[in-house]
């Protein structure tokens, strides 16, 4: 005689017999996969995960155990996020990590992307950089008028600019 496992034989009748019953459902991490694999479903508001094909990996979508064993080998803990290194890839284990929020919102694709001193960074982690001469206010405020991003960043405040494009800009208006 086929036995059933206790979990299965005893499931409601409105539960697919080949759902697993792992008792974490209340967890912060199952949140995580729920919230992952809702994503990349098309509901209100959330159509460009769909738009751009973005899905979650066979290995994932319908195995919570598989995804928690890769979480918790991977850096997963409580107030981090999950992030894809490939803004333009899918949810799988070689394009996730776990990342704090701020570092999730730097890597959106709706950043804008400045390049300073050789490096790329978003306009958020150049305006917190400490080496920068002017507070993350001047720093906002000059690259919203417009100002060349070396010299958003790398000129004191208060400093007159003279013979440049934003000088100019101000002197026409």
């Amino acid at each position: 005689m086929l036995t059933m496992p206790y979990s299965v034989a005893n499931a409601s009748p409105n539960r697919s017999p080949f759902s697993v019953l792992h008792g974490e459902s209340h967890t912060k991490l199952y949140g995580v996969w729920m919230a992952m694999k809702s994503r990349c479903r098309r509901t209100k508001g959330r159509i460009d995960y769909v738009e751009k094909g973005i899905t979650v990996c066979s290995e994932w979508i319908r195995n919570f155990p598989v995804f928690k064993k890769w979480a918790l080998a991977n850096g997963y803990r409580s107030g981090l996020q999950i992030d894809r290194r490939d803004n333009d890839g899918n949810y799988s284990p070689k394009n996730c990590r776990f990342v704090t929020p701020s570092e999730n919102m730097s890597n959106r694709s709706v950043n804008r992307m400045l390049t300073i001193r050789g490096k790329r960074k978003t306009c958020q982690q150049w305006a917190k950089d400490r080496s920068s001469a002017v507070c993350p206010g001047t720093f906002w405020l000059r690259i919203h008028r417009g100002w060349p991003p070396e010299q958003a960043f790398t000129v004191p405040a208060g400093t007159f600019l003279g013979n440049t494009a934003v000088a100019k800009r101000k002197s026409s208006q």
